[in-house]
């Protein structure tokens, strides 16, 4: 039995979402192998070995001495020398403390990078959401258009009057074909961007979109805290503390132990030991320390700048997502039934041959009510997750 076209479209539609890939598929593809998000594993993985390295004493010295005098001479030696030098104790255990908070900082990068690419790929779902039902808005109305035109041809012969309103509708038409032409286009290259992002060949996704009700703005507010541009400004500042109490302990010197021996040949061999402590007698240290707390200033500084950005990020955010919303409202509580109605007798009058002419000015608000209506859900959704990015969200 052969299908019809119709059927096989009816087809098509329904297993289309089957096999098409969702949101939440990309994401874990894109947190699993994502090559940017591999670069900061592999940098924390590198880090680790730190750890060990950090408790380890600096490398010995070993040392041959030789010198010229005769063998009968009690000067004449040849003598093997060993150095080894012992860090002030709580230095390693600082060192320790800033490899940790190292790691720590690595960490907060790899939540960021990961938030930076689910945010991307969801800004850029949203919108292959919007070209795609724009460009099924564009089908319906170049159907709904090229009917008008044929139904409008039969009164030609009867009535001249008929030519504008032809006219018009094909030009109607000429723009659908344009508008889904670059449609097409912009969903091919939004494909490519949503490849890239997840690190996976896609060619259909999987995503319903509505409009929510509005959240509110305190609750938004009091999750800013989370924001991970603020936690990894948090963790530089405990690295730099870190650091400043590093430079302190420096005033403390470390020992140096050496210990030798030497052989002679016609005398008794004899060993050497030694002590010796560095002598921070130039102020080099306590102007290392000087520095090292402006930084930390530097830093504390910069983490009010951060938290006053937020603010101003949310409120800008929050005031698009307040415009997606009430546009959406005015859209679909006032506007499109208002529509609805002069299209519905617009219809029922080019039935009996009325004036196409107004009927296509009809259709043509119609559509830009539609595709400002689609536009209106993306741009929310697609506000939201810039939010969600503010809040330190995965969701």
């Amino acid at each position: 039995k052969v299908f019809s076209m119709k059927t096989l479209l009816l087809i098509a539609l329904f297993l289309s979402p089957i096999f098409a890939t969702t949101l939440k598929t990309l994401i874990q593809n894109t947190l699993q192998s994502h090559p940017s998000i591999e670069v900061i594993e592999a940098k924390i993985t590198h880090n680790k070995e730190n750890f060990s390295l950090s408790q380890n004493f600096a490398d010995p010295q070993l040392y041959y001495f030789q010198n010229t005098i005769n063998d009968n001479q009690a000067m004449r030696q040849k003598s093997l020398l060993f150095k080894q030098t012992l860090p002030y104790f709580p230095k390693q255990d600082i060192a320790l403390e800033g490899v940790q908070a190292n790691e720590d900082i690595l960490n907060t990068k790899l939540k960021q990078q990961q938030l930076t690419l689910i945010t991307a790929l969801k800004k850029t779902a949203y919108s292959l959401w919007k070209l795609e039902h724009l460009l099924m808005i564009i089908d319906e109305y170049q159907s709904l258009t090229q009917q008008n035109i044929d139904l409008h041809t039969t009164y030609t012969s009867t009535s001249d009057n008929q030519h504008m309103g032809i006219m018009s509708a094909e030009l109607l038409l000429s723009n659908l074909h344009i508008q889904k032409s670059q449609l097409k286009a912009e969903i091919r290259s939004g494909y490519a961007q949503l490849s890239y992002l997840s690190n996976s060949n896609i060619n259909t996704l999987a995503l319903e979109l509505s409009m929510p009700a509005l959240p509110d703005l305190s609750t938004l507010r009091q999750s800013l805290a989370k924001n991970l541009s603020l936690e990894l400004k948090n963790k530089e500042l405990a690295k730099q503390d870190i650091q400043t109490q590093q430079q302190s302990l420096e005033q403390y010197p470390d020992i140096h132990l050496s210990l030798g021996y030497s052989h002679r040949e016609n005398f008794d061999d004899f060993a050497t030991f030694g002590i010796g402590v560095s002598l921070p007698i130039y102020g080099s240290q306590n102007s290392k320390i000087e520095r090292s707390k402006k930084a930390y200033l530097i830093q504390k500084h910069q983490q009010k700048e951060i938290s006053l950005n937020l603010e101003a990020k949310l409120i800008a955010s929050y005031a698009k997502l307040q415009f997606a919303h009430e546009s959406y409202t005015i859209i679909h509580d006032n506007a499109l039934p208002q529509l609805n109605h002069m299209f519905e007798l617009s219809t029922s009058n080019v039935s009996v041959g009325a004036d196409l002419f107004k009927q296509t000015d009809i259709l043509i608000q119609k559509l830009h009510l539609q595709q400002k209506s689609i536009t209106a859900i993306a741009n929310f959704h697609s506000e939201l997750a810039n939010i969600k990015k503010l809040q330190g969200s995965y969701q």
